[in-house]
């Protein structure tokens, strides 16, 4: 009878499985998708992989998907309301459809918070992030402008230096609003970042 060839990769996996029945909790081995062993220890609160070449996979600095939500809802919250506050405070705005600012606005504010949060959470320094934030408002403020461009017929290049002038003028409240409730939340935003790592 013809006996099948057992691969390295059905070996290594089979030795797994066999050592995770034997081991002990706290230092029990984890299979990959792939069959590598992947020894986990504590490290700080976090795991800390291993993978079967023995090389670290430190997962402390990793972003959370929650984290990441949470801060895109209060990036979002924050501008949608202050623009809504705008939109009934300016005499200008007072009779504008919500498609002129506070849709367009808040769309963009949640792209850019979506895209930017990697970042944020890897920064060093509290100093750090708020730079890092303070370019995501310029930018979202030239996409604003090109907005209106778009938006408003006979629209010239000339409505992102205006969209830039207004958003510092009056949506600077708002920006400082994100910084500060970041700044807040800091530890339910950012925990796990390596500013709070190197504070343990």
């Amino acid at each position: 009878m013809r006996t099948r060839a057992t691969s390295p990769h059905e070996i290594d996996t089979k030795w797994g499985l066999d050592h995770l029945a034997h081991s002990s909790r706290n230092d029990r081995p984890a299979l990959a998708s792939n069959g590598r062993l992947l020894n986990i220890s504590p490290s700080a609160g976090y795991p800390l992989l291993r993978s079967s070449f023995g090389k670290p996979i430190d997962m402390t600095h990793a972003v959370r998907p929650v984290q990441w939500f949470l801060f895109v809802v209060l990036t979002t919250s924050i501008v949608s309301t202050y623009c809504w506050l705008m939109g009934r405070l300016l005499p200008p705005l007072r009779n504008e459809p919500f498609s002129l600012l506070l849709l367009p606005m808040t769309a963009i504010s949640g792209v850019i918070a979506s895209l930017v949060y990697p970042v944020l959470h890897h920064q060093q320094s509290r100093s750090g992030r708020v730079l890092w934030m303070y370019l995501p408002f310029l930018t979202s403020l030239v996409l604003y402008g090109l907005y209106l461009w778009w938006f408003i017929p006979g629209g010239t290049v000339g409505l992102i230096v205006l969209a830039m002038f207004a958003g510092h003028m009056y949506g600077l409240p708002a920006f400082l609003a994100v910084v500060l409730a970041s700044s807040v939340m800091n530890r339910f935003l950012f925990r796990g970042s390596p500013t709070k790592s190197r504070a343990k």
